[in-house]
């Protein structure tokens, strides 16, 4: 009986350090150091993975900055139709256009201005107080260009318009002269506008 006792106290004995060596690789072995490394690994994951995020993230700006842009330019080419103001002055048209006077005379000579008159006539029964004009180009370099720009013109309305053009003094007598006469629209671009057209002889 007492070698059974002392056998079983040597036997739990031998025992306890084997549990406190199991204790101490636990706490003091790769427990802490591991999971330290765990973190680290796993903190360079979210590191790396907000750094793709952030990528990501600036790309997509772009892609939606330039989507932005290309709309705007859709916008633009919207805007860019023709405007209330063009379509009303797309309705007027012009004609008889005629020399009025020049130097005192109706003979234009080499240094001289020269009125024209052109009829500018309202095809639509809705008055136009847009500031329609007339604006006067001509096929030479020697004689300048002219405009004249009124306040409106009543619907289905007739009015004359005056355009006043200088010639140079070294324009050579007997120089034909063709003269457009085009609708214009104050500050407002507009394309395709009736004209008229007369030819003159500088004498």
């Amino acid at each position: 009986m007492k070698l059974t006792h002392l056998g079983a106290f040597a036997l739990l004995v031998g025992l306890t350090p084997a549990c406190g060596s199991n204790v101490d690789v636990e706490d003091g072995g790769g427990g802490p150091e591991g999971g330290g490394d765990a973190a680290t690994s796993a903190s360079t994951s979210v590191s790396t993975t907000a750094s793709t995020a952030s990528t990501a993230s600036t790309t997509s700006t772009a892609t939606s900055s330039s989507t932005g842009g290309g709309g705007g330019g859709g916008e633009g080419g919207q805007g860019g139709g023709v405007s209330a103001i063009c379509e009303k002055m797309a309705l007027l048209t012009l004609s008889d256009a005629q020399l009025l006077e020049a130097g005192g005379d109706l003979v234009w000579s080499p240094g001289e201005q020269a009125t024209f008159q052109v009829t500018m006539t309202n095809r639509s029964f809705e008055d136009n107080f847009d500031y329609p004009g007339v604006a006067a180009t001509t096929d030479h370099p020697g004689v300048g260009v002219g405009e004249n720009t009124l306040f409106g013109i009543f619907g289905a309305d007739s009015v004359p318009v005056t355009v006043v053009l200088p010639a140079a003094p070294d324009v050579p007598s007997g120089t034909d002269v063709e003269i457009t006469f085009t609708v214009t629209a104050l500050n407002q671009p507009c394309e395709g506008l009736a004209s008229t057209a007369a030819s003159v002889t500088i004498e």
